[in-house]
């Protein structure tokens, strides 16, 4: 079966990707780099999301989100929920209003920033 979506996580911007993923490999964040450039491509329909936690995302960070996936038609900035399964204990939810600035700084970036669970 041809594959019609996808959606891809977009972690947080380069220079923390290495901290939230817990893995310190370039050729790792190299493949990220290289997903995001092929599917703003639009070749096939997708979207990117990053789930936002207090912890590991600042103005900064999405900022540099915001230009790694410069001219995409599409983000969906979702709430952290805590299920008990992340690299790393007591993470927490980003309040609505840090989120709302979040989305009006990515708006210079991305077409359209939609927020999911909040």
């Amino acid at each position: 079966k041809m594959i019609d979506y996808v959606a891809m996580d977009v972690k947080n911007g380069l220079s923390s990707y290495k901290d939230i993923i817990g893995v310190n490999n370039d050729n790792l964040i190299n493949n990220v780099i290289k997903s995001i450039d092929l599917l703003k491509r639009d070749v096939i329909d997708y979207e990117f999301r990053t789930t936002l936690v207090k912890e590991f995302h600042s103005e900064k960070d999405i900022l540099e989100i915001g230009e790694l996936i410069k001219g995409s038609k599409q983000i969906f900035l979702q709430k952290f929920v805590d299920r008990g399964t992340c690299i790393k204990n007591n993470l927490h939810e980003i309040d609505n209003n840090t989120v709302s600035n979040f989305k009006v700084l990515l708006e210079r970036y991305v077409d359209n920033v939609y927020l999911r669970g909040y």
